[in-house]
């Protein structure tokens, strides 16, 4: 489009006894402050949301500070076998295979470019849950998904189902804590506003706190066998300056001391319990081990 600027014409003469300059700078401030607040993602104003489409996306990478990224790549071993469900733009599982020299294979439904990860699968998981072959894979990962899910505990229940064909796989898994101070107090203030991002994305479905996720998934027949609560991600609201890592570090302390009140996010390493398929399978593989070695053993007896 072709673009001109316009001069406006602006008078500061006898008209300024009908305005009102405090009620006008109060209310310059108040939107200021709104546009600020929802790009911290903490309020939500559709008349803020103005961005071109295709210029904004809500996910985006987290390294280099405290995260649901960070702990998961500090947990996953060099050289391992990674199935990213939900893989977004794929960053990442890249990381992994940057850093950690890992295979990396990722379930999404909308594809990443081209030569970023090892392998991708066109996935909608809330349509269908994944099929793969446990027995390929040494973790699963699942961060920031479950909130996003329309029936997750019916995904977890498969995504189990399949884990459990592998006794050693873990799954990494994170969501947005809704019992965070933030949301709390935004509660106390009667605000429940979703936005664009954060705990409250306008495309969640699903919210839970440290309780219901670990029910969640012991129901699901999960054992937790690690929960770390993830503070807010200061750095992308006021950038990776010495102000974004003091907050880091007192809200790290805080969430020592009230885990469930302080921490943004929610992060657990869990492994599948065994399926029923499975102690039946190996129950009928072992008898037939037996059976055999019986018969070696002593074949008259056998007859």
């Amino acid at each position: 489009m072709t673009i001109k600027e316009l001069p406006i014409p602006t008078y500061y003469g006898n008209e300024i006894c009908h305005v009102n300059g405090f009620a006008y700078a109060a209310n310059v401030v108040k939107a200021a402050l709104k546009a600020r607040l929802q790009e911290m993602c903490l309020s939500y104003d559709p008349a803020f949301d103005c961005a071109p489409a295709g210029t904004y996306s809500p996910y985006t990478p987290k390294f280099g500070y405290s995260s649901t990224h960070t702990a998961a790549m500090e947990r996953i071993l060099p050289n391992s076998r990674v199935l990213d469900l939900g893989c977004a733009g794929g960053y990442l599982g890249a990381r992994l295979r940057s850093h950690k020299k890992c295979f990396v294979t990722g379930m999404d439904i909308d594809p990443v470019r081209p030569g970023l990860l090892d392998e991708f699968i066109p996935c909608d998981l809330n349509a269908r849950a994944p099929s793969f072959d446990a027995l390929s894979y040494d973790t699963v990962l699942l961060l920031d998904v479950i909130e996003h899910l329309r029936k997750p505990e019916i995904f977890l229940e498969e995504l189990r189902r399949i884990m459990a064909w592998n006794p050693a796989l873990e799954l990494f898994i994170s969501t947005g804590n809704i019992a965070c101070f933030a949301i709390r107090a935004m509660l106390l203030l009667g605000q429940f506003n979703y936005g664009p991002r954060g705990i409250l994305d306008l495309t969640h479905t699903r919210l839970f706190t440290f309780a219901s996720l670990r029910r969640a998934l012991r129901q699901a027949g999960f054992d937790v066998l690690e929960t770390k609560g993830i503070p807010p991600p200061y750095p992308l609201a006021a950038g990776n300056n010495f102000f974004s890592r003091i907050l880091l570090a007192v809200n790290g302390f805080l969430i020592a001391l009230w885990r469930g009140l302080f921490s943004y996010q929610i992060f657990m390493r869990v492994k599948a319990q065994p399926s029923l398929e499975l102690l039946l399978a190996t129950a009928e593989a072992q008898s037939h081990i037996r059976a055999a070695a019986i018969k070696s053993a002593d074949p008259i007896r056998v007859l």
